[in-house]
């Protein structure tokens, strides 16, 4: 769960490789702005095509993902908790739902349990031990995404003499060299020989460019890897620590030991008390950190972490109510370097917007929040590209456009014409504007996360950008022309796909939800895969596809990957809901269902009502029993073996 939920390290080996293919001023502009204050110094030591060298890492990674079923990036999530200030009961509410790639059998399991002066509830992954997201009926809690860098990338100098040793320092008088640290693994290959793979590693982490020997020496530098997630941590009790807590400061010192992956935790508790705390390990460093770092000088290395209390936290604000959806955490003013790539706003203005919309909340608000589809990021483009199109020299070019643009309430619903329109404009405008300057690797790795992209083209529209050019033909292309560009060819290709009728182009015709189980989804779509066996996993095993509502930057997350539009694969993996004037109950539902078994009645009995926006209860007490018909299991201590 760490390593997916580790995505930074991407974006990072991308800025590495476009540093070394474009000139500063071009650099500057890619680098997404949420602040005064953003890092701007370009690699300064000279080491030629070390990152797209290093670019088969990335994409060993890709491949393996999309194996897995996991082609969505793993960081999302919404969560909030409002006090009793803010509610019709006069109690605290919390609301949570993590975004992850969607499969089927899902990522969560639901579970309550009860022991002697112990009960708790939530959701837990599969077989694990502890509840990972749950409550009992003085605390709850829910997770997000800090979009945390604790990844680096180090170029290391390997002794041409003797390359079973690297350059350790070079600082001294005489360089300090020491020996290669490696380990050996035996990989079982079925129906063939063994293979023996041999990892190497510095001080800094494993010798990455080993994976492709093709790359895997660049002169006489190899580049590893150091992530904190391999350090020694104690996720483990830290989560049974929290399921043993029955305050906000037992809660607190657990969260404390939580390292890796980095995480904000919202809380609340029937004391009225709301809080987030960020867990996670993270390095202190110097010099840039979206550039490689020299292995061989000692200022390049991490030295010691962000003590946890400075990392960032807030517990009671005036506000009556604490809300993260990985976006930036900490103002310009905070000492310590966290992250450069935080999700866009779109979603967390939102949360906000409405939070302070009343302080009545209610459940059924709290409901209505995680299904809602309003985009902050299309309402801000729309306002920037509508002058444009309306200024063209033809006045007829764009006006069906114009008439659903204009009268579009940013709402991402099935049956919107504007929302297929805007999205699909709003990608062949990435795709027109920065891919004859980075070439097509650098911009097929650059928007395979999807918040690049959309925080790059919205500074580059607001302030304009040296961007806005085409190298063949640099006197026609200004903003004005892309823009109006892009948006014919979005329309060219809509009426390609669906017909001259816009009615045609509604969203839920575009943008589809199928959930496919791991491996044996990716397996039935091979173009040699057996039919017998492409049918089999399509009518049992698959669920979809589905008109599916929301989008990447809605609250209610509907994200597609820009490498296969609009096919959704990352949303709410669970959505729940904690009212403390009822803690014996919380609602909850999950996009597929408990089972994992197809012929299970519980295996994707869930989705129609996640796709509705409906919940069901999670019991803490007798309710359940009165309410409904039920099986039970007794399990009683064997008097002997026989048993």
């Amino acid at each position: 769960m760490s390593w997916d939920q580790n995505m930074h390290w991407w974006t990072e080996l991308t800025y590495a490789y476009l540093a070394e293919k474009l000139d500063p001023l071009q650099f500057q502009q890619l680098i997404p702005v949420y602040s005064d204050e953003f890092p701007t110094t370009i690699a300064d030591f000279p080491v030629e095509n070390v990152a797209e060298n290093a670019m088969a890492f990335l994409e060993t990674e890709i491949n393996l993902r999309s194996m897995m079923s996991k082609n969505g990036y793993p960081f999302g999530s919404n969560a909030w908790a409002v006090n009793g200030s803010k509610t019709e009961s006069g109690q605290p509410i919390l609301a949570g739902d993590p975004h992850m790639g969607l499969s089927i059998p899902g990522f969560w399991y639901e579970v309550y349990y009860n022991i002697p002066g112990h009960s708790l509830a939530g959701t837990t992954i599969p077989g694990a031990p502890f509840i990972v997201l749950g409550q009992n009926r003085k605390i709850a809690w829910s997770m997000t995404n800090i979009m945390a860098d604790d990844t680096d990338f180090f170029v290391e100098i390997l002794d041409p003499v003797n390359p079973q040793t690297y350059v350790a320092d070079s600082l001294g008088n005489a360089a300090l060299h020491l020996s290669l640290n490696e380990r050996k693994e035996i990989i079982k290959v079925k129906g063939a020989n063994d293979k023996l793979h041999i990892v190497r590693s510095t001080h800094n982490g494993p010798i990455i460019s080993d994976i492709h020997p093709s790359a895997g020496l660049i002169e006489d530098k190899v580049v590893t890897l150091s992530w904190m997630g391999h350090r020694v941590s104690h996720e483990l009790m830290a989560l049974y620590r929290m399921n043993r807590a029955e305050n906000m400061e037992q809660f607190r010192n657990a969260v404390e030991m939580f390292h890796s992956p980095g995480m904000n935790f919202i809380y609340a508790d029937a004391d009225n008390n709301i809080a987030i705390f960020t867990g996670a390990s993270l390095p202190v460093r110097d010099f840039n950190p979206l550039t490689f770092r020299k292995g061989w000088d000692p200022q390049y290395q991490w030295y010691g972490t962000i003590p946890f209390d400075e990392l960032p936290h807030v517990i009671n604000p005036e506000s009556g109510y604490v809300a993260h959806a990985n976006n930036k955490l900490h103002p310009d003013s905070y000492p310590h370097y966290i992250a450069t790539f935080w999700e866009p706003p779109s979603r967390i203005l939102r949360i906000e917007d409405l939070l302070e919309s009343s302080d009545n909340l209610s459940v059924e608000f709290m409901q209505s929040m995680q299904f809602d589809v309003f985009s902050e990021h299309a309402n801000n483009i729309n306002d920037l590209i509508l002058p444009i199109l309306r200024g063209d020299p033809n006045p007829d070019r764009f006006r069906i456009v114009l008439s659903y643009l204009e009268n579009w309430d940013h709402r991402y619903y099935p049956t919107s014409t504007a929302a297929s329109i805007f999205d699909l404009f709003f990608m062949k405008f990435a795709e027109s504007v920065l891919k004859d300057d980075l070439g097509e690797e650098a911009y097929l790795t650059l928007i395979t996360l999807e918040h690049l992209p959309v925080m790059i083209l919205t500074r580059m529209l607001e302030e304009d950008s040296s961007f806005f050019n085409i190298i063949t033909t640099p006197e026609l292309e200004t903003r004005s022309h892309m823009v109006r560009e892009s948006m014919a060819m979005a329309i060219n290709e809509l009426t390609e796909r669906f017909g001259p009728e816009p009615a045609e182009w509604r969203w839920e015709n575009l943008h589809s939800l199928t959930l496919k189980p791991p491996l044996l989804g990716e397996a039935s779509e091979a173009p040699d895969a057996p039919a017998v066996f492409r049918i089999i996993v399509t009518n049992l095993f698959n669920k979809g596809p589905f008109a599916a509502r929301g989008h990447g930057m809605t609250i209610n997350k509907g994200q597609y990957s820009w490498h296969r539009p609009f096919e959704m694969d990352l949303g709410a993996s669970i959505r729940r809901i904690i009212d403390f004037s009822s803690p014996e109950r919380t609602l909850s539902v999950l996009p597929t269902g408990q089972s994992g078994n197809p012929f299970s009645a519980n295996y994707g009995d869930q989705t129609n009502l996640w796709l509705e926006g409906r919940y069901r209860f999670i019991y803490q007490d007798s309710t359940f029993f009165q309410q409904t018909s039920y099986e039970t299991m007794t399990l009683l201590p064997a008097n002997d073996q026989t048993h």
